[in-house]
């Protein structure tokens, strides 16, 4: 049992608003062949892959094509800009052996 204050549970809210935002990736960061995660647990857990691409300068107009590997919505593909896609993904991740990892 743990006795916070308001002012403590306020600095916690703070510090994970602030982490959250960290996690994010960025539209750059999002690369062909690669896959990424969207960091949830349970049944809304979700490994995606980049199977293709239409980069074009034009935010609005820069298309990734994904394939659902793992998890939520595993088999199904998918069509969204690099920025909707950045938003979903939480961070990159590699198979090892029989298990995602988080890439550092």
């Amino acid at each position: 049992m743990l006795d916070i204050g308001e002012d403590d549970l306020a600095r916690l809210y703070s510090i994970a608003a602030q982490h959250s935002k960290r996690a994010r990736l960025e539209p750059w960061q999002v690369r062909l062949h690669h896959h990424y995660s969207n960091g949830r647990y349970g049944a809304d857990w979700a490994i995606r892959e980049v199977v293709d691409e239409s980069p074009h300068a034009d935010a609005d107009k820069d298309m990734v094509i994904y394939k659902a590997v793992a998890g939520k919505g595993h088999r199904r593909s998918g069509v969204c800009t690099r920025s909707e896609f950045a938003r979903w993904a939480r961070y990159e991740v590699f198979r090892d052996e029989n298990s995602w990892q988080r890439k550092l």
